[in-house]
């Protein structure tokens, strides 16, 4: 059935709070052919006709009514690379190469979106590329099969989890029948163990879930559920179609139902996605417009400031904001500027000293500022001061930096790096 607009509306505001978790399948048809733009293939459909060309170009007997990828990919391999598969990397880099000038709209469209964590079962990076062209940061990993891998996020950062390997590491990629049950194997067994940092996201019963491009006719994705440990949430999960003409069984929906609280709504991939950015764009803003924001600071904390808003100059986030600082204030410019532009701005950054609280003015802004349900809060440690005792702090989006020590205890290289960090976080959670 489709969505009511009391679940559009609960949906939308899990979303834009972060709480929400995308897991993309198999089954999304997003690479449109070049000869007729009405067609469009899966990945895992691109990379099967590259492989049954590579079967015709070597004379490879095989059924050709057959477009099971990893049916194809083994008769392949078994005939070029008897016992030498790691050969095939070859192909796989020729196939990577080949999508590399591809930008798929469908993932143009969902890089808009603020999915806390992302899970792949395609070892493409369409989503990622898609994310660093738009200006956002994240931490994009993948599960490798045959190894652990180790790596850090924070809480903050956005998540894009390649968990069927990734094009990029060609060894981590299942391209047999016999390699795909094996990383499930591994998979399920935790040997190698996806880490902790990505199951935790996951588990937690207050996220929600939005599933797209999945056949949940296809057994293994009942493993795939089990080994990310996903819980039956609170609030909501759901998968529109891949295309009308799948059915899910009766069964088999009572199962996601029960597991997952899997709500099957009636429209189409394509339709859900245009219909979340219509209404997201009604309820937060266009997506393509300039993110305001106002940074605060006393003169006396000029070096550190700086030192941040160089940071923020160079950084993937410049591409989708607007700043505005006190620096920019022209001869003859009203006193009351900043709280002129403040009126205006999405985001409000003040630089917190003794100095800064000491101007009755910064601190009444700071104050209405956490306030104002319409901006965004980022307090900034910049020299020591008992923030704490002055400040709602709660109301504060974030507090940096994270360690809670304050800018002026760094100089230097020390400092430049502490800015950096603070500023990639400040690009997750602007979105």
């Amino acid at each position: 059935m489709p969505l009511t607009d009391n679940d559009w509306n609960a949906f939308l505001k899990e979303l834009k709070c972060g709480q929400c978790c995308l897991l993309l399948g198999p089954g999304i048809k997003c690479i449109i052919d070049e000869a007729d733009n009405t067609k469009e293939y899966s990945v895992l459909d691109k990379f099967s006709g590259f492989i049954k060309q590579l079967l015709d170009n070597h004379a490879i007997p095989y059924n050709k009514e057959q477009n099971d990828f990893y049916y194809l990919a083994h008769r392949y391999i078994s005939t070029q690379y008897p016992r030498q598969e790691s050969k095939f990397e070859t192909e796989i880099e020729d196939f990577r190469n080949s999508l590399s000038q591809i930008q798929p709209p469908f993932f143009q469209k969902i890089a808009r979106f603020p999915f806390s964590s992302i899970v792949n079962l395609v070892p493409d990076n369409f989503l990622a590329t898609q994310l660093s062209q738009v200006g956002y940061e994240f931490v994009e990993e993948y599960y490798d099969y045959n190894v652990t891998r180790n790596f850090d996020i924070t809480p903050e950062m956005q998540l894009v989890f390649n968990l069927f390997g990734s094009f990029e590491n060609p060894d981590s990629v299942a391209v047999t029948e016999q390699k795909h049950l094996n990383l499930l194997k591994n998979l399920v067994a935790g040997k190698p163990a996806i880490s902790d940092k990505i199951i935790n996201r996951f588990k937690d019963e207050k996220k929600s879930f939005l599933f797209l491009g999945f056949n949940f006719n296809d057994w293994h994705f009942r493993l795939v559920l089990d080994a990310l440990n996903i819980p039956k949430p609170n609030n909501f999960s759901f998968s529109p179609q891949i295309g009308r003409e799948d059915v899910i069984g009766f069964l088999t929906g009572e199962f996601y139902s029960e597991t997952v609280g899997l709500k099957l709504v009636d429209q189409t991939t394509d339709e859900f996605i245009d219909e979340l950015a219509t209404r997201y764009q009604q309820l937060y803003g266009d997506f393509n417009r300039k993110l305001k924001v106002v940074l605060d600071y006393h003169s006396d904390d000029s070096a550190q400031f700086k030192e941040f808003l160089e940071a923020m100059e160079i950084s993937n986030i410049a591409k989708r904001i607007e700043i505005w600082h006190k620096g920019k204030l022209q001869g003859g410019d009203n006193a009351n500027a900043v709280d002129e532009q403040l009126k205006e701005a999405e985001v409000y950054i003040p630089f917190l000293s003794n100095p800064f609280f000491k101007d009755p003015a910064s601190r009444t802004r700071v104050e209405q500022a956490l306030n104002d349900n319409t901006k965004k809060v980022i307090l900034v440690h910049t020299n020591f001061c008992a923030f704490e005792k002055i400040l709602p702090v709660k109301k504060a989006l974030i507090v940096l930096p994270r360690n809670s020590v304050p800018l002026s205890s760094k100089t230097g290289a020390d400092l430049s790096q502490v800015c950096n960090e603070a500023v990639r976080i400040i690009n997750c959670v602007v979105r």
